[in-house]
């Protein structure tokens, strides 16, 4: 008998649990879709693709219990990448993004000379390699240590700190120009 109303209980709590997981996940996409957008969108440079991944990785995560994640900012920005490097390899060539579609700054926000500053960076970030890209990408716009992104990347931190300043110095050319 006591079995049987543990059941009806859970039965019952299962509808509050489901609202309380789609709220929490919610938040989570509100406080994270920017920046895991646009590192997908730096490593894949297709809009569309990156908002496919974006999708998939929210969906991955609604998949799992996000109680046991130390830090979800990581698990989700780690999850991008390996989305993003498993859409690159099945395309077997990166994509090159569309100059026309911003993809760091939000145009709206600037006046006309910083919209005319955003679209020469804009432009020269995608002149970078992918991986230079994608190192600058978590430093500057993610605000991530050489470290995290050693640990996210799985690349030694030198290595990674060397693409980060070989990206600044083409990018110092670049806007030089």
């Amino acid at each position: 008998m006591e079995a049987l109303s543990r059941a009806e209980e859970a039965v019952r709590e299962a509808p509050r649990e489901a609202a309380r997981a789609a709220l929490a996940l919610s938040d989570l996409y509100d406080q994270h879709s920017k920046a895991v957008y646009r590192l997908l969108l730096a490593m894949l440079g297709s809009p569309a693709d990156a908002e496919d991944a974006l999708s998939e990785v929210f969906l991955s995560a609604a998949r799992q219990d996000l109680r046991r994640i130390g830090s979800l900012r990581a698990y989700l920005l780690a999850s991008a990448r390996h989305r993003a490097i498993a859409i690159l390899r099945r395309r077997r060539r990166e994509a090159p993004a569309d100059p026309s579609n911003p993809c760091f700054f939000d145009a709206g926000s600037l006046d006309a000379e910083q919209s005319l500053v955003a679209g020469r960076i804009e432009g020269a970030l995608r002149e970078l390699p992918a991986e230079q890209r994608e190192v600058v990408v978590l430093k500057v716009y993610e605000g991530l240590t050489f470290a995290e992104i050693a640990r996210l990347t799985r690349a030694r931190p030198n290595t990674v700190a060397s693409r980060y300043r070989y990206a600044v110095e083409k990018l110092r050319r670049k806007l030089k120009e």
